[in-house]
């Protein structure tokens, strides 16, 4: 049994790098040696181009961040709960709930903050999306170095995994 790690362009959803690990491979193991030649290439054959990552949260590390910043690559990256993380959404998850309650209508709430984990040299923007309806609650955190909106930048995030749609009057012959 393997567990691939592959690694796609946003676009179109070519792959950029593939690398075969074996199936008992923590999630993000070896993505650090897979991603870097990627991203040099990139940088080098598209200088003014800005690079930018999404991850699940099985990507969660911090010398994927330090690479990240180390190379100015924008990242929207999944992080676990933790009790940490819950409490300082607490009150939106509240103001959510309070919202689907009176509506009877699907709530989304976004918001951000900033917080330094134990593993991390310095404090990160952590952004937080409540949706609260009929099968409950549910809470996401995705730590990002980007500027923006949060629920823009979940947009982005959530996309992981989807090539955008090129039209037809989009492609050249």
């Amino acid at each position: 049994m393997y567990h691939p790690l592959l690694i796609h362009e946003r676009l179109t959803g070519s792959i950029l790098g593939t690398f075969l690990r074996p199936g008992n491979a923590h999630c993000a193991e070896n993505v650090i040696s897979a991603l870097r030649p990627i991203v040099t290439h990139l940088q080098q054959a598209f200088p003014h181009a800005l690079v930018l990552l999404r991850a699940d949260s099985g990507f969660a590390t911090p010398r994927l961040y330090q690479l990240c910043e180390a190379h100015g690559i924008g990242f929207t990256i999944a992080v676990p709960a933790n009790q940490v993380l819950k409490r300082r959404s607490d009150q939106l998850q509240l103001q959510a709930a309070e919202q689907y309650e009176a509506t009877c209508t699907r709530a989304k709430r976004y918001d951000h903050f900033f917080h330094q984990a134990n593993s991390w040299p310095h404090h990160r923007r952590v952004l937080t999306k409540v949706e609260a309806g009929p099968q409950g609650l549910n809470r996401r955190f995705v730590v990002t170095n980007r500027p923006g909106a949060a629920q823009h930048l979940f947009d982005f995030y959530e996309a992981r995994g989807r090539p955008k749609t090129i039209s037809k009057s989009s492609k050249t012959n």
